[in-house]
C-alpha cells in the first residue's frame, strides 16, 4: 500500500514536471491506441478447456493483464499497450503453457490458439510465438512502421510522414500547395489530401483550417505508427483518406536513451546539374530521449527532446496578385542607373495621356517644361509631347519614390539579363520540441496515463508573404504548439473494460508579421492610418508591374489562435464469440483568425491608367499610381463542434472467419 501510494505521488510529481512545460492536445473519431489478443483454450484432442486462467505480462514493464476463458474456451485480452509479451495458461490437470516474445503492435488482433496438455500445474511447456501472422481477423488494410524503421530509415528533415509513401495506394500532394505549418501532404487511396487524419496517442493534430499535421513528434520518441488506408472499421470515421497514428514511446522497468545529430551543410552537397554554385544551406537537429521507471511494475516516464537550426533557401513566397510577376523565386527587373535618375530613353515612347495638373502644383508655373515650352494651364499636355525623349527631370521625380528607391531597390546584377536583381531569400529557423509521457498502473482494475507536447518556432523569412519581391521588408513567423492528452482505463470485468480520454490542442501562430515596425506617415506618406492593428504598422505594398514589388504585405498579419477540446470514451465487451465496442468522440473547435489584409494600404501600378505614362517603372518615379486600395481587415471567430458515435462487433463466425458489422453516425455543426 506504501509503495503505491508513493508511486502515485510519483505520477503526480511527473505529471507537474510535464505540465510546467506543456499545455493540452486533441483527438479525433479514429483511434485505438492498443492492440489486444484473443483466441482459444483447447485440450489434446481439440476440446475447449473453459475456466482457465491467463495471464499477459509486457516483457519490458512487467505490467500484467488476466482474463479466464469462457464455457466455449474463448478468451480475449482487449486493450494491451504494444509491446512485447508472454501469455501463460493455467488449468489443473494440464501443464502450465507458456507462450513467449508476442509482439503487438498498434491495432493488432492477435490470434493464440493455446494448447494444453495432460499433466501437473507445476509442470511447465513453453512455446516461442510465431513472429510473423497471416490477419485473419480485421478487415482493414493498412500498414505498420516500427520505430526502430522509422529512425534507420532516410528522411529529409527527420519528418517521419514522408515514410507513408512508401505504402501501396499513397503519392505524394499533387492537389494543391504544401501550406501550413508542416507543409503539404500526401493523397491514400485517391483521395484528396486534405482528407487525412493524423493522430499523436489517439490525440487529433490536424491543422483545423488546412487539415494538414500540426506538429510532427521527432522520429526518435515514436514507438511505431499504423496507416490504415482503406476498410476502415466503424471506430474510425469523418475522414474519407488515411488514418494515421503513431503512438509515443513509453519508459520501461530499465533505464533507456540516446543522443542524435544530424547536420547538413552547403559544403556537403554537390553543386546542381545547371547551376554554377550551391545553394546556402545550413541546418542542424539534435537531441535525445531518455525513459524508465519512477517505481518498477507500477509507473514509468519517457522524455524527448528536438532542436533545429537552420538557415535554408526560402520556398517560394511570392503569390503575386498585383504586378503578375514575381511569382515564386523569380528574380525581379529593377532600375538601371540611368533610370534611377529618370532616363528612360531606351524603354519604348511615352502614351499620349493627358498630365494630372494637380500633380505637379497649384499653378502653371509649376509644371515641368520640356525644350522650354512651359505647360498649358489646362493640363491637357501629353506625357509623349512632355517627355518626347523619354527623360524625366530630377525635379519632377516623387520625392518619396526616390526615397524608397535609394533604399530598398538595389542595382541590376551585373551581367544578368532583363536588369535582374539575383539574390537568394533566405529562411532563418529555430525550432525546440519537448514532448513527455507518464504511465502509471494505478491498480488490478484501473491504469492512466499522461502525454504532453510543447513545441516554439521561430521562423524569419527575408520575403514577406506577398510583400517585398526584393530584400528589405522581410517577416516573422513565431508559433508554438501544445499538446495534452490524459486517458483513464478500467476494468470491470475480464471481458469488459472502458476507456475514458480527455484532449485539448493549442496552436498559436503569429503569421506574417514585421520583423520592423515603421510608421507610413513617419516615412512620408500621408492618409494612411493604421490604428486597427498599430502593432503592424510597415510601409505599403507598392507593386510596379514588370519590375518589382515593396512594402510588407498585402495579405497579412493573419494571426491565428486554434483550441481544439475532445472527449472520448470507448467500451469494450467480449460476449462469446463476438467482440462489441461502442464508443462517442466529441470535439469542440475554436478559430480566432484576424486577417489584416491591405492593412498598410497597397499601391499598383500597371502603366495603363487614364493618367499612366504607359510605363509602370516611370510611373512610380512619378508618384502616379493606377489605383490605391487600404483594408480595415476582418475577423474570423469560429466556433464548431463535432460529434461522433459507433457501435461495433467483431463476430467470430468460425475460427478462420470473423465478420465485422457496425455503423457509425457524425454530427458537424454548422460554424
Amino acid at each position: 500500500m506504501k509503495q503505491h501510494a508513493f508511486s502515485f505521488l510519483a505520477f503526480l510529481f511527473a505529471l507537474g514536471l510535464v505540465c510546467g512545460m506543456v499545455v493540452w492536445t486533441t483527438p479525433a473519431h479514429a483511434d485505438n491506441l492498443y492492440a489486444s489478443i484473443r483466441g482459444t483454450v483447447v485440450d489434446p484432442s481439440g476440446a475447449v478447456v473453459p475456466d482457465a486462467k491467463l495471464t499477459a505480462t509486457n516483457l519490458a514493464t512487467g505490467l500484467s493483464y488476466s482474463t479466464t476463458s469462457s464455457k466455449d474456451g474463448l478468451f480475449g485480452f482487449l486493450q494491451l499497450p504494444i509491446g512485447d509479451y508472454s501469455v501463460k495458461v493455467e488449468r489443473s490437470g494440464f501443464k502450465t503453457l507458456t507462450e513467449g516474445h508476442i509482439h503487438l503492435d498498434l491495432d493488432e488482433i492477435y490470434a493464440l490458439n493455446a494448447k494444453l496438455e495432460l499433466g501437473a500445474v507445476a509442470e511447465v511447456v513453453e512455446v516461442e510465438a510465431n513472429p510473423a501472422q497471416v490477419e485473419t481477423t480485421s478487415m482493414q488494410l493498412g500498414t505498420t512502421v516500427t520505430g526502430n524503421q522509422i529512425v534507420e530509415l532516410p528522411l529529409n528533415g527527420r519528418n517521419w510522414t514522408q515514410l507513408m509513401q512508401l505504402q501501396p495506394g499513397v503519392q505524394a500532394s499533387s492537389d494543391r500547395f504544401g501550406l501550413g505549418l508542416t507543409g503539404g501532404g500526401f493523397s491514400a487511396s485517391g483521395a484528396e489530401t486534405q482528407q487525412n487524419s493524423f493522430l499523436v496517442n489517439g490525440t487529433d493534430t490536424n491543422d483545423a483550417t488546412l487539415n494538414t499535421p500540426l506538429v510532427i513528434p521527432s522520429p526518435d520518441a515514436i514507438g511505431e505508427f499504423d496507416l490504415v488506408g482503406s476498410t476502415l472499421n466503424p471506430e474510425y470515421g469523418r475522414n474519407s483518406g488515411a488514418i494515421v497514428n503513431a503512438a509515443i514511446k513509453n519508459g520501461t522497468n530499465q533505464f533507456h536513451g540516446n543522443g542524435f545529430e544530424f547536420y547538413r551543410d552547403t559544403f556537403l552537397d554537390a553543386i546542381p546539374w545547371f547551376q554554377t554554385q550551391r545553394e546556402l544551406f545550413h541546418q542542424n537537429q539534435f537531441g535525445g530521449t531518455v525513459g524508465g521507471p519512477i517505481v518498477k511494475n507500477h509507473a514509468f516516464f519517457f522524455f524527448s527532446y528536438q532542436g533545429t537550426r537552420s538557415v535554408t533557401p526560402q520556398p517560394s513566397a511570392q503569390a503575386d496578385s498585383f504586378s503578375g510577376l514575381n511569382f515564386g523565386q523569380n528574380a525581379p527587373s529593377v532600375y538601371t542607373q540611368a533610370q534611377r535618375g529618370g532616363n528612360f530613353s531606351g524603354s519604348a515612347p511615352f502614351g499620349s495621356n493627358p498630365i494630372p495638373f494637380a500633380m505637379f502644383g497649384d499653378s502653371a508655373s509649376a509644371c515641368p517644361v520640356s525644350g522650354g515650352t512651359p505647360c498649358p494651364a489646362n493640363g491637357t499636355n501629353t506625357y509623349a509631347n512632355l517627355f518626347s525623349t523619354g527623360n524625366i527631370p530630377t525635379q519632377d521625380l516623387n520625392p518619396l519614390s526616390t526615397k524608397l528607391v535609394n533604399q530598398y531597390v538595389p542595382l541590376p546584377t551585373p551581367g544578368a539579363s532583363n536588369n535582374e536583381f539575383q539574390f537568394n531569400p533566405l529562411e532563418v529557423l529555430k525550432r525546440d520540441q519537448y514532448l513527455g509521457r507518464v504511465d502509471e498502473k494505478l491498480s488490478e482494475k484501473d491504469s492512466i496515463w499522461f502525454y504532453g507536447l510543447y513545441q516554439n518556432t521561430i521562423r524569419n523569412d527575408d520575403l514577406g508573404f506577398d510583400g517585398s519581391s526584393l530584400p528589405g521588408l522581410g517577416s516573422a513567423n513565431p508559433s508554438k504548439v501544445y499538446e495534452y492528452t490524459t486517458a483513464w482505463n478500467h476494468t470491470f470485468s475480464s471481458s469488459m473494460l472502458n476507456e475514458a480520454r480527455f484532449a485539448y490542442l493549442r496552436l498559436n501562430f503569429q503569421a506574417a508579421i514585421p520583423l520592423t515596425t515603421q510608421s507610413p506617415s513617419a516615412y512620408g506618406f500621408t492618409g494612411i492610418s493604421s490604428t486597427q492593428a498599430p502593432a503592424f504598422e510597415q510601409l505599403p505594398v507598392i507593386a510596379v508591374a514588370g519590375l518589382f514589388d515593396l512594402g510588407f504585405s498585402a495579405n497579412g498579419p493573419q494571426p491565428r489562435v486554434q483550441n481544439t477540446y475532445q472527449v472520448v470514451d470507448n467500451l469494450s465487451k467480449v460476449w462469446g464469440h463476438h467482440t462489441l465496442k461502442f464508443g462517442f468522440n466529441m470535439d469542440r473547435l475554436e478559430i480566432n483568425n484576424p486577417f489584416y489584409n491591405s492593412l498598410n494600404g497597397v499601391y499598383q501600378f500597371f502603366g495603363s491608367g487614364p493618367f499612366s505614362t504607359g510605363n509602370a517603372g516611370a510611373d512610380f518615379l512619378l508618384g502616379i499610381p493606377d489605383q490605391y486600395n487600404q483594408g480595415s481587415g476582418a475577423i474570423v471567430r469560429a466556433r464548431g463542434r463535432e460529434y461522433y458515435a459507433y457501435a461495433q462487433d467483431q463476430w467470430q463466425v468460425r475460427p478462420n472467419l470473423t465478420l465485422t458489422l457496425g455503423a457509425g453516425w457524425d454530427v458537424e455543426t454548422p460554424f
